[in-house]
């Protein structure tokens, strides 16, 4: 396998500057399952053989992630005699502290929780220990079936061909709605008398605008408070995920489907490594951001991420784009939701921008092009540890089928349906007081958007951080006004080519290929 050289210090420059990145972009804010038998002979062996040994895991500082974490490793004790010590970290701290692990050659931890995203920083640093014998082993395994596994989902443990890690959290950007008012006769009756059409979830970017422009201005919550309801809702503040759901956009329009001459995942760049954010079809898709944010949203464009759950969850607002944390938040105390929610793929577009050929394509077909966006958390075994057999068996557990059935519940696991089996089987949605049919169909959209073919995987590369950044502040002024949108596009366009420059555009088209998986 071809290996990918970067410079050290940018590298680790990156890396540190990744500690703010990460605190903003972060997407985090237990009882009731039986014990299993981890198949793992090197955890019994080690078991047997010394009476036990200690697993040290890295996370981010919780409740929130954390909790399923913490849930497991009691399950692993309790069936292995081993120990797992949890240290958390705040998530600004992270990236250096890993950084500085693997300069150092630290043996501090065995393994951690991570953004998938990150494998390739740290992968080129030596840090991260290649799983692939440990998959082809147990890909079999009852419960790890990596046959389970959406394709979607696998693509994100990779880089250069290998798989690094082993990602346990779904995210995928999702349309969310008030389920209860677009069911409703009223509205049905109300939306056919205005628009002589039928009321139905978008499906379209068009049909979305028309169906914010029907609501605005409605008493859709009934409350007699029209003033204080909206019919969608972002994030726009610098450093509250503007990047995140900016990306949701630039997916539609400038995001071809995937086939031969365009590679999954073809985002901010072509194949040949150039700077492509400021072509039509991103200026399209933050045009349309803007035009959302401008007429359908509460004013003050000071939105950020939480603002997102909480918005959705109290009753303020009608349609959001966002991981579906918010489904969870909707059965926490304080909801007005729940059980009132739907859950759809993003609207999708009949007509996107062709960065191949330099030309706008149409379709009688409308074009759905899910999001992963920030990557999924994601479980990593250092190259430093001396326990790697136990850290994969602890990584079996809370990777498997019968836990992660039920963490994907948890409001305060932030870990999102990712298995197929997830959609087969709910049963254990009711040992967090899911209502079965709401959480069938939550876990249905999920899944759907793990295996769409033009699925965009979040983009992983040395520096990705600094490009995410790029990408929150240009659009942020885009959406404040403080810019045009081809302006703001234009800068973001520069500041990405002076990130490839640092790094060289050699080394950075090697990784973005690695990434693709093309030569």
């Amino acid at each position: 396998m071809k290996t990918i050289k970067t410079r050290l210090p940018a590298l680790l420059l990156s890396l540190s500057l990744l500690a703010g990145c990460a605190g903003s972009s972060s997407k985090s804010q237990t009882e009731g399952s039986q014990s299993q038998e981890i198949p793992t002979s090197g955890v019994q062996s080690t078991q047997e053989e010394k009476g036990g040994v200690e697993l040290n895991i890295m996370t981010t500082v919780g409740p929130s992630v954390v909790a399923a974490i913490a849930k497991n490793a009691q399950l692993y004790e309790e069936q292995t005699g081993n120990r797992v010590t949890i240290s958390e970290i705040p998530q600004e701290d992270m990236f250096s502290k890993l950084a500085q692990a693997a300069a150092t050659k630290s043996t501090d931890f065995d393994m951690f929780l991570a953004p998938s995203s990150w494998k390739a920083s740290l992968s080129e640093l030596g840090y991260v220990q290649v799983l692939d014998d440990y998959i082809e082993r147990d890909k079999d395994d009852p419960d790890f079936d990596w046959n389970d596994v959406p394709h979607g989902m696998k693509i994100r443990n990779m880089w250069n061909g290998e798989n690094y890690c082993i990602t346990v959290d779904g995210d995928v950007l999702i349309m969310i709605y008030r389920r209860d008012v677009f069911e409703d006769e009223q509205w049905k009756q109300a939306f056919r008398q205005e628009t002589d059409k039928e009321l139905r979830v978008p499906q379209t970017m068009d049909e979305l605008i028309e169906v914010c422009q029907f609501f605005k201005g409605k008493d859709w919550a009934g409350d007699g408070k029209p003033e204080e309801h909206f019919p969608f809702l972002t994030a726009v503040t610098k450093g509250g995920h503007s990047n995140y759901y900016a990306n949701a956009f630039f997916a539609d329009y400038a995001v071809c489907p995937t086939d031969a001459d365009h590679p999954q995942g073809a985002m901010y760049f072509d194949t040949d490594m150039n700077v492509i954010i400021n072509n039509p079809g991103y200026v399209k898709g933050l045009e349309t951001m803007k035009y959302m944010v401008d007429n359908f949203m509460k004013p003050g464009l000071d939105t950020a991420r939480g603002d997102v759950i909480s918005q959705i969850v109290n009753g303020t607002s009608l349609i959001s784009f966002d991981w579906d944390d918010t489904a969870t938040s909707a059965y926490e105390e304080g909801s007005v939701v729940e059980g009132k929610l739907g859950y759809a793929l993003v609207p999708g577009v009949q007509e996107w921008y062709d960065w191949k050929s330099g030309e706008w394509k149409k379709s009688d077909e409308i074009k759905f092009t899910p999001y992963q966006a920030y990557g999924g958390w994601a479980l990593y075994i250092t190259t430093t540890s001396e326990h790697k057999d136990e850290a994969w068996g602890f990584i079996k557990l809370i990777a498997g089928k019968k836990e992660s059935s039920l963490d994907i519940y948890n409001p305060l696991s932030y870990f999102t349906p990712w298995r197929n089996s997830h959609a087969e089987d709910i049963s254990r949605c009711s040992e967090f007081g899911w209502d079965p049919d709401d959480a069938q169909r939550r876990v249905d959209v999920n899944i759907q958007a793990q295996n769409h073919p033009n699925a965009v995987p979040e983009l992983s590369l040395p520096g990705v951080e600094r490009i995410q950044e790029i990408v929150d502040l240009r659009a942020s002024e885009a959406l404040s006004g403080q810019s045009t949108v081809q302006q703001a596009l234009d800068l973001a366009a520069q500041d990405i080519q002076s990130v490839v420059d640092e790094y060289g555009r050699d080394n950075m088209m090697a990784s973005y290929k690695a990434f693709l998986g093309i030569s």
